[in-house]
């Protein structure tokens, strides 16, 4: 009676348990295979990865996902848009890392603080950024057309058999100031980096979002991720990303970079004091600009 009364229990438990995540799998919306090793963030927390089959759980409390894959496009829905869905489709990344190119009659054409090639191909300018930071670098605005902005563009440098995942964002310019003020995406976008592809450039497509390009300019901002968030993932091959730097000189004089340096709360998981601020007295400015930049269309 007493075995009984304890399986009955432990059914009830898993029961309960069971009510309480949402389970789902990730498949290529091309051809319907499941898309393995996909970051998970629930509500701005890096949660898990999708399996070999593409399954992944998650607590059925929760406001916003967001589904990150490096050969796929960003996937973002609240709750109620996927609350009653199995599947989740992906749709496939297919970067066109050409500078200036036309299609349809739009002129397409990356911002960076450097576009040499050179420069692109050294394995050795790069610098790691600390954990809890933020990272932002500002692109000027010389266009005279209305454009928009189609992708964010990460220059990053990663040592072999590594990767790095980080956020990324758009930053509006304080009109005062001029440091970093609002984000534009509501959430910033998971994303990472590997040497696998032998590939030192990330290309996130936000063109969805028809964001227009500010006639004040944009920072582009990397987040790193905290320690909590890479211990949750569990892989020893994960690691803080590393950046392609430059130093200021008189071509890329009108780019800058800021950090913001926070401490983290492991009750609350949140960023609760800021140790450094994007102008700080006692703590100077990093002396170079990290190779952020955008792809506009106009």
């Amino acid at each position: 009676m007493r075995n009984l009364t304890t399986i009955l229990i432990c059914l009830l438990s898993t029961a309960t348990y069971s009510q309480g995540v949402q389970y789902y799998k990730l498949l290529n919306i091309t051809d319907s295979l499941p898309v393995e090793n996909a970051y998970i963030t629930v509500d701005n927390w890096l949660n898990t990865l999708s399996d070999s089959s593409g399954n992944f759980k998650i607590d059925k409390k929760f406001k916003t996902i967001q589904i990150s894959h490096i050969a796929f496009l960003p996937y973002i829905a609240s709750k109620n848009d996927i609350i009653n869905k199995k599947y989740i489709f992906l749709k496939e990344n297919r970067q066109n890392l050409e500078e200036v190119h036309i299609t349809n009659k739009k002129t397409k054409e990356q911002l960076l603080p450097s576009n040499d090639i050179s420069f692109r191909l050294s394995s050795k300018k790069y610098h790691k950024v600390n954990e809890n930071s933020i990272y932002a670098t500002y692109i000027e605005n010389s266009i005279i057309k209305d454009c928009y902005i189609n992708k964010i563009i990460i220059e990053t440098g990663i040592e072999p058999n590594y990767k790095s995942a980080f956020r990324v964002n758009l930053y509006s310019v304080d009109k005062i100031t001029q440091l970093p003020h609002k984000r534009i995406l509501k959430e910033s976008i998971l994303t990472y980096s590997s040497n696998d592809d032998n590939k030192n450039t990330i290309n996130i497509d936000i063109s969805d979002f028809m964001i227009n390009f500010p006639k004040e300019g944009i920072y582009v901002v990397v987040e790193s991720l905290n320690l909590l968030e890479l211990e949750k993932i569990n892989n020893p091959n994960l690691t803080y990303p590393s950046f392609r730097a430059i130093k200021k000189n008189k071509n890329n004089s009108s780019s800058i970079t800021y950090d913001k340096i926070f401490s983290w709360n492991r009750l609350t998981r949140s960023k609760d004091i800021v140790i450094k601020d994007w102008i700080d007295e006692s703590i100077p400015n990093i002396n170079f600009i990290f190779n952020f930049g955008i792809e506009i269309e106009y």
